[in-house]
């Protein structure tokens, strides 16, 4: 047993997680206390306090493989373990359990120019920034997860005005490193932003050091960022983060949503099927 403040129900299972033996968790206000269910035969001869919230972990081998099960410990927004493989090697990744009745993974933020994504391929292979803030999940990670089981992708955005709109895609997937991870999908199902990604279904992915688009000129240059870029394209998610609206072809843009207007906000999040 182990006894731990904590600041939610999403912390107190993570909490438990960490401990081998931790079966069952409950908070009581602010404190996490886990157990082992070992010589439990029922959840009767659980000891449970007065007022208290009782969990089940998930068992070994029924760990979480995406942020649709991770629902079954919390559906709190916040950092979680998912086990896409069957193996041990968990992923951190930031899961939206808000939007759209939750089971979203995070891949992608922009949010307030923190984290330069003017990043080189190797960089961006690997991903980096921060969980709770501007992020770049990795195109291994993507490539991984994708290839693991079927997945929608949705982008959410907002404006300097505070407008927001999104986009949804069906059967999201990207490509190994040998094909320099392409982006592909199913088709455009719906959403307020528009069909953006249309000029880019089926691109690799350039970055300023590997310039795999059918530009003449190297688009990751010119507009400042990483992308899947065809003859440079109509959205740029990961391009340069403004302070302000203005119009450029280098900013986080979505021609759909706001011609080449640079946005506030940008997150890309995917969902099993």
């Amino acid at each position: 047993m182990f006894v731990s403040s904590t600041r939610s129900t999403l912390h107190c299972a993570t909490l438990c997680e960490q401990q081998e033996c931790c079966d069952i968790f409950t908070i009581d206000g602010d404190v996490c206390r886990g157990h082992s269910m070992l010589g439990m035969f029922n959840m009767s001869s659980f000891p449970n306090a007065s007022g208290a919230r009782s969990f089940v972990r998930n068992w070994t081998g029924n760990k979480p493989r995406n942020c649709v099960q991770a629902q079954r410990y919390s559906n709190e927004s916040g950092v979680v373990t998912i086990y896409p493989d069957d193996d041990n090697s968990g992923l951190k990744v930031y899961c939206d359990q808000d939007t759209d009745k939750g089971g979203w993974l995070v891949f992608q933020r922009r949010q307030d120019g923190s984290v330069d994504f003017y990043r080189d391929w190797n960089e961006y292979q690997q991903g980096f920034g921060c969980l709770q803030g501007e992020l770049w999940l990795g195109l291994d990670a993507l490539h991984m997860l994708t290839s693991s089981q079927s997945y929608e992708l949705r982008v959410d955005l907002m404006k300097f005005d505070g407008t927001k709109g999104y986009a949804t895609y069906s059967d999201f997937t990207i490509s190994d490193s040998s094909d320099d991870h392409r982006l592909g999908y199913g088709s455009f199902q719906n959403g307020s932003a528009g069909d953006s990604l249309r000029w880019h279904k089926g691109d690799r992915f350039s970055t300023w050091d590997a310039d795999n688009d059918r530009d003449s000129s190297n688009c990751a240059t010119s507009r400042h960022g990483a992308w899947w870029y065809v003859n440079c394209g109509k959205t740029n998610l990961n391009g340069r983060y403004k302070d302000i609206r203005v119009t450029g072809y280098d900013g986080i843009m979505w021609n759909d949503f706001d011609a080449f207007n640079s946005l506030k906000f940008s997150e890309m999040k995917m969902r099993p099927t």
